[in-house]
């Protein structure tokens, strides 16, 4: 099998390198540079692991689970048609009695008593889906009008974090995904920053960074993404002091919210919440050359 996938690889390479595409080869993986973006192709047969994720090489998981998913979105779709219409799947989010239980769409038949005791029952996500529903309804009964739109079901309100963190678009590796640009928050302004030009995630080309094929393929750096490198980073920098929510597929904006002092000792809690601000220009800092600005909306509760 693998000398299959192995010869499949190199074949691609050759056709796509017909195509004038700038391509480089391997048994695993084939790199391709084309028109400003950077592609990994692998190949991936679920004779590799046995149909079991916990038997699939750390590499090859990831692809093993997109495609596992993509195959019970189908299958859910087509044996159960409530899941189809948005607005249909919000309301039923929105009722469901999640005190008591959890939601269990088991679409093979295969759930067992303890998988359900180690399902987290997400009641923020429920009450998400019950406003998201009752916004949906009211535009399409009374049409848009007002602040809000049906943007909104697809954005979560600024107001609802203790601090935001403003990213500069420019500097994000999908700059083009980012449908909904963050507006600046109603708070506090603790520190703003200007895009470094040291790093450049996304480069199209013939706009100054690279002005061909050939120049982007000794400049562009693969697999590099900011933002998810600034998030490890705070959440190394302040494991106890808040957590971070952020959209991976088109965000331009992390939110914050504050810990609860009661899960930390006393003098823990003293000593990093103190001064918010001060923790803040510490987050600015730490994204510097990718953080737009830091707001502070809430200061943390003193227990």
């Amino acid at each position: 099998m693998e000398k299959t996938k192995s010869a499949f690889l190199l074949k691609m390479g050759e056709s796509l390198e017909d195509q004038g595409m700038f391509v480089t080869a391997s048994e695993d993986e084939v790199n391709v540079l084309t028109s400003g973006y950077s592609f990994l192709l692998k190949i991936f047969h679920e004779r590799d692991g046995d149909g079991k994720a916990q038997n699939v090489p750390s590499e090859d998981k990831e692809l093993f689970l997109r495609s596992q998913h993509s195959s019970m979105i189908n299958g859910l779709h087509g044996r159960y048609q409530v899941y189809g219409p948005v607005v249909r799947f919000l309301r039923l989010l929105s009722s469901f009695d999640w005190t008591f239980s959890p939601m269990i769409i088991d679409i093979n038949n295969d759930f067992n008593l303890k998988d359900e005791k180690e399902i987290n029952v997400l009641k923020r996500m429920a009450s998400y889906a019950k406003s998201s529903a009752e916004l949906l309804t009211n535009l399409i009964i009374q049409g848009q009008s007002g602040q809000y739109t049906w943007e909104c079901v697809f954005r979560t309100p600024l107001s609802n974090y203790d601090a935001v963190v403003l990213l500069h678009q420019e500097k994000l590796c999908r700059p083009h995904q980012v449908l909904f640009p963050a507006e600046t928050p109603n708070g506090k302004l603790v520190i703003c920053g200007k895009p470094c030009k040291d790093f450049h995630p996304y480069m199209p080309l013939n706009k100054g960074v690279v002005k061909s094929l050939h120049d982007s393929r000794e400049k562009i750096l693969v697999n590099f993404d900011p933002t998810t490198y600034f998030l490890r980073d705070l959440k190394s920098a302040f494991p106890k002091t808040f957590k971070l929510w952020y959209d991976s597929i088109g965000g331009d904006a992390i939110g914050l919210t504050w810990e609860n002092s009661k899960k930390r000792g006393r003098d823990e809690a003293d000593e990093t919440m103190l001064d918010p601000a001060s923790i803040l220009k510490e987050v600015g800092n730490v994204g510097k050359g990718l953080v737009r600005g830091v707001y502070l909306l809430k200061a943390p509760k003193l227990q």
